[in-house]
């Protein structure tokens, strides 16, 4: 099925990287809600795909299918009308508690139904609970939800794998992912904001906040200040419920118990599942859908159970877990009161497992426990009521025998609903990377496949002309210019992009670290403490992990009284939970800048020298790296220079070792990309910290030699970040060594991730310093630069595009050595048809590079169709939201090239005309002559395609180009009567074609009458008189041409000049007024364009029109239709016809 089958309507709700539209699919009234996403959102929208596209129950918003395009990511879910929680209360102030219980009873069943499929919600806030038009709950947006069991770690995981390649290797994303995962700390549970991970019990703390939330209007907890709101959820218990007005009464006893066990802040006594879906404070809502299911269901009662499971459950509890009856395809496109455009059947919920890890998942926790354990165990029992799913297993159960029986007799209505459910399956992260959307692209990828509706109350406008408008065209018209803005547009945000080096998953897959906190040797401090400890504390704290460090028996546990000294095994492993435990909390921002800049950077450097194996180098090295990697502030005193110093001595003794190289390659990397970046923060590039030149030698020479595939990916990524620091050719990197390093890296590397790296970081390296890749061009020679352009992924082409064009900016050699290669400029453009945004711009700069070196490189490219992708991206590149991401990049590059072909198009009408003056009234053209005509007069297509297009022909048409289009019609004139022997010169075929497009401009300008309209007087002086004079040409082919640009013509000059009040014919009483007014018109139309179109009739058309009419066919047939022309709308014509001699020939004709 392809997008177009859905109509957008109003915008609904827009935020910085997503825009929300009410949509209907083609062929019914179901409406839904289409959400287009930015691609950068692609791992959070493959989460919550991944875990939501089964999901089908009443409070959670369904899922139906999702589309790739190449900007964007569209999902059409269930649409719901009501907008958020967050809205109501924003609108409301709060919400009565009857309403708190009905809401809240929604709420529970659905949070009920995803913790039954093994799905953590993590981040359960009020902007993520829609309510759909009938006011019921649904639970949205699973894009930081889990599966069971899963971890941190495993997220990041996830994240890179559905990453797109070039995108999602943000620092950030690192090093904020434990953060992203546990969602807005106000409703985060006290164990999760001490680093546990989010459970299916701080899922139920959340749903006591937002319970607490729609009574009071705010959250239990609320603070500007992030430590301050952590402070409050850990040792502050939440004030009594209470709401403001005239008319509010004091909770319930219930409501606030409720509330209570919900947010006990020890979550082994927090309440369960059990324990909720039993409290008194359903009661009323639960006797009011018993009452409205016994009313529908009355009669029923048998069929009822036979379909049931042996377990007899009270229909209350059934109630709350029933799902609407699947529609097939054909019915729900007719079910017209539905919200749903698709419907799938319920039975796919019961299918799923949502992570292999869930089975593998412990605790030791017994309220934990239990509350996993009985919804890690409850079947699908109502919902195979309902749908009639798997009777047999009722028949197996009933075989149980009656104690099984009457011991179910014996559980109350919550403890059925989560008694015993079978295992469901989904997809895990193994798999994850099956999941991918359908193709919104169509046939001209186009980003537009979403129709907007004719009445869609639409913020943007999507029109060419509009685009143009918003978008300032770059002030840019000479050589330098152009260039100049090239060179800006050529450097993107992408290609300043800094990537991780360590544990970086698309270099090598790191083992997570985990420390055991009981035998640590210093105080377990956790991350927050650690960020708020004072001064004192930390300076205390520092001195104990040097001391611990520097031990050769590092000392026993605080919690331990034992003097006992260790053995050497023991210390070790004591050493390496300390380095474990540093690695864990090295990963955060503040943390990592006090610790490089103190006391224990020096302390770790010496134990890279003096660790006994090289299982403690290797932690001492993770943790070198991860400090250097997270730190952001780095002070002058700090010793990073000898932590430097030693790693190259380190590299140096190993360079044989690829183990080893793997070990210390990422640390080194990060050092010295945190030092270039902190130089160039500071102003000062190579001064403040020593980098031995030793250093940067190991690089290059542990690139240049061995074949280890991840060695060689750390030195491209070293290189590729540290050149977005470069500002020089100083620099020890920017060498042509370097260059070609990269290159045979790029050319020879088997590991599409490493080219990659190869060639992006060659291409940052040029744009600093262009003769980098110049000696690469000279090596390898253009053909083989060019080798990649066109069959390449988009990353790649957009890199080597990036690196060709930053070499030829400053090289006018080299790109005329390109240009004149016909094979090379069509390899870029065949790049224009790329899916991607950004490599179709890129290829445009690269293009108009090539183009300014010479008239017939853009000849060549416009009979390529050029013109034809420019006017298709232009229309793609109107950016759905105001983003200057990918569509508003591809805007600019289109812009700066339809400013420099618009002030091209006047150039080359100049070139042809200066050819021409020299030659016309000559007989025998010189070879000079005759060389420079034929250079110059083929490029007069690229005129005419310019004209052609709707993108240019607005900006071309100015008062001074029609005035030298008439002069090119004269010299026309000449050449055609054999004045000028211009075939001599240039060929018969070079000629005709001359002639062709010249009158084939004249046509363009014709069928245009907004253009020429308010030039009126310069195309009746310039235009027209060689026009009449090529009209009665002797090749039939120009004669009709002519005639048939004359008509169209003459429509609009003489529809603006028109004199003749038709009405004055009508009665013969009124024919003397009307000489008279006719008479007086002629008197003031003297010296208008009207009497010198007149004039020009009189004078050059009339007295030879007689010869048109008794031509040969289809001559007289185009005389005609210009006299009906000339006659339409002027009275004065019409008496000069009258006065001529041709009416007999003509009335023949009409007669014939």
């Amino acid at each position: 099925m392809r997008m177009e089958n859905f109509i957008l309507y109003e915008e609904l709700e827009a935020g910085s990287s997503s825009v929300v539209y009410k949509g209907r699919r083609k062929g019914n009234l179901n409406y839904v809600a289409i959400i287009c996403t930015d691609k950068a959102k692609r791992p959070e929208i493959t989460n919550h795909v991944r875990l939501s596209h089964d999901l089908d129950h009443p409070n959670i918003v369904s899922f139906y299918e999702w589309y790739e395009t190449s900007n964007h990511l569209w999902l059409v879910v269930e649409l719901c009308t009501g907008g958020s929680m967050e809205s109501v209360i924003s609108q409301d102030g709060c919400l009565s508690e009857d309403v708190v219980r009905r809401f809240g009873w929604d709420l529970v069943k659905g949070l009920k139904h995803i913790h039954e499929l093994g799905i953590i919600f993590s981040d359960l806030t009020p902007a993520k609970i829609l309510l759909d038009g009938s006011g019921i709950l649904k639970f949205s947006n699973f894009r930081l939800s889990k599966a069971e069991g899963e971890t941190v770690e495993d997220f990041c995981t996830l994240l890179s794998t559905a990453e797109e390649p070039g995108e999602g290797d943000d620092k950030d994303n690192f090093d904020n992912m434990r953060k992203r995962l546990q969602g807005s700390p106000t409703y985060s549970a006290p164990e999760v904001l001490q680093g546990s991970e989010t459970s299916m019990s701080s899922d139920l703390w959340a749903l006591g906040c937002i319970l607490y939330y729609m009574y009071t209007g705010k959250p239990p907890f609320c603070s500007d200040s992030y430590t301050e709101l952590t402070e409050m959820i850990l040792y502050q218990e939440p004030p009594p419920p209470r709401q403001t007005g005239f008319s509010a009464s004091p909770p319930s006893e219930d409501f606030q118990n409720l509330l209570k066990a919900l947010l006990n802040k020890n979550r082994d006594k927090r309440m369960n599942w059990p324990e909720l879906l039993d409290h008194p404070f359903w009661t009323q809502v639960l006797m009011e859908e018993k009452d409205v299911e016994e009313s529908e269901d009355d009669g029923e009662d048998g069929d009822w159970e036979e379909n049931n499971c042996s377990e007899e459950v009270d229909p209350a509890s059934l109630r709350q877990a029933r799902i609407p009856d699947p529609l097939q395809p054909a019915q729900a496109d007719a079910h017209h009161n539905s919200h749903l455009a698709i419907t799938q059947p319920a039975h796919k919920t019961c299918q799923r497992l949502i992570s292999s890890q869930t089975m593998g998942a412990t605790t030791d926790r017994p309220s934990e426990r239990l509350t996993e354990q009985v919804v890690r165990h409850t079947t699908c029992g109502a919902l195979s009521n309902n749908q009639g799913l798997d009777r047999e297993v009722g028949k197996e159960r009933r075989g149980k025998g009656p104690a099984m029986a009457e011991d179910d007799h014996k559980l109350t209505g919550g403890q059925q609903m989560v008694q015993t459910l079978q295992p469901h399956k989904s997809f895990t992260l193994d798999n994850v990377s099956e999941l991918r959307p359908k193709s919104g692209v169509d046939e001209d990828n186009t980003e537009a496949i979403f129709l907007l509706s004719s009445h869609a109350n639409s913020r943007r406008s999507c029109s060419t002309l509009d685009s143009l408008k918003q978008n300032p065209v770059p002030q840019a018209s000479t050589r330098t210019d152009i260039t100049s803005c090239v060179k800006t547009l050529l450097r993107t945000d992408s290609d300043l992009t800094v990537t991780p080096i360590m544990d970086n998953p698309k270099i090598f897959k790191s083992p997570p670290v985990r420390f055991d906190p009981k035998t640590l040797c210093v105080p377990v401090y956790s991350v927050e403490k650690l960020q708020s400890v004072s001064d004192e504390d930390w300076t205390v704290f520092i001195i104990q992990l040097c001391s611990s460090l520097e031990e050769q028996n590092p000392s026993t546990p605080l919690s331990s009284s034992s003097t006992i000294a260790h053995p050497p095994s023991t210390a070790t492993r004591s050493k390496l939970n300390l380095l474990c435990y540093l690695c864990c909390v090295a990963v955060h921002k503040v943390i990592a800048n006090k610790l490089i800049n103190s006391t224990l950077l020096p302390v770790l450097t010496q134990q890279l020298r003096q660790a006994p194996n090289w299982d403690v180098r290797s932690k001492v090295l993770r943790v070198m790296g991860l400090l250097a990697l997270h730190c952001t502030e780095l002070k002058e005193d700090s010793p990073v220079s000898e932590a430097v110093s030693t790693l190259t001595d380190l590299l140096r003794d190993n360079l044989r070792n690829s183990k080893v190289k793997q070990f210390v390659l990422p640390t080194l990397g990060e050092f010295l990309y945190l030092i270039a970046s902190q130089e160039e923060k500071r102003g000062s590039p190579e001064g403040l910290w020593f980098v031995p030149a030793a250093a940067y030698t190991g690089l290059m020479r542990s690139l240049r030699e061995g074949d280890d595939s991840i060695v060689h990916h750390i030195i491209a990524k070293t290189i590729e970040n540290i050149s977005t620091t470069v500002s020089g050719s100083s620099h020890h990197l920017v060498t042509a060594e370097i260059g070609s390093a990269l290159w045979h890296l790029f050319t020879h590397s088997t590991v599409e991730a490493v080219r990659v790296t190869a060639i992006s970081s060659l291409s940052r390296l040029t744009q600093v310093v262009p003769a980098v890749f110049l000696s690469v061009i000279d090596t390898c020679g253009p053909a083989a630069i060019f080798e990649d352009v066109g069959g390449a992924g988009a990353r790649v082409q957009q890199h080597l595009l990036t690196a060709i064009a930053a070499a030829l900016v400053t090289s006018r050699i080299q790109t005329h050595r390109i240009s004149q290669t016909r094979d090379l400029v069509l390899k870029v453009l065949r790049c224009l048809e790329s899916p991607s945004a950004v490599t179709r711009g890129k290829a445009l700069l690269l293009l108009l590079l090539l183009m300014q070196d010479n008239s017939h490189t853009l000849l060549y490219c416009c009979q390529h169709r050029l013109v034809m992708y420019l006017e298709r991206d232009l229309r793609k590149a109107t950016p759905l939201r105001e983003n200057l991401s990918q569509s508003g990049y591809l805007s600019q590059c289109l812009d700066l090239v339809i400013v420099y072909l618009s002030s091209t198009a006047p150039l080359i009408l100049e070139d042809v005309l200066c050819a021409l003056k020299d030659v016309i009234g000559r007989r025998h053209p010189s070879t000079t002559q005759s060389r420079q005509l034929k250079h110059t007069l083929p490029t007069m297509s690229v005129l005419l395609e310019l004209l052609s297009s709707q993108v240019f022909r607005s900006q071309i048409v100015i008062e001074e180009f029609l005035a030298q289009t008439g002069l090119l019609l004269n010299y026309i004139t000449f050449i055609e009567s054999s004045e000028t022997n211009l075939a001599s010169a240039v060929g018969v075929a070079v000629c005709e074609e001359l002639i062709r497009t010249s009158l084939s401009i004249a046509e363009v300008l014709s069928q245009h009458h907004a253009l020429i309209t308010p030039h009126h007087s310069v195309v009746v002086d310039a235009i027209l008189p060689p026009l009449t004079t090529l009209a009665f040409s002797r090749n039939v082919e120009w004669s009709v041409f002519v005639l048939r640009v004359l008509s169209e013509l003459s429509l609009v000059l003489l529809a603006q000049d028109g004199d003749g009040p038709d009405e004055d014919e009508k009665t013969a009483e009124k024919t003397e007024r009307r000489e008279e007014g006719e008479r007086a018109a002629e008197g003031r139309d003297e010296g208008n364009s009207s009497s010198q179109i007149s004039a020009l009739i009189t004078k050059s058309l009339l007295p030879r029109y007689e010869s048109l009419l008794r031509a040969t066919e289809p001559v007289p047939l185009y005389a005609l239709k210009l006299l009906v022309s000339l006659t339409e709308h002027s009275m004065q014509i019409c008496r000069l016809i009258k006065c001529s001699r041709i009416l007999p020939t003509v009335f023949q004709l009409i007669m014939v």
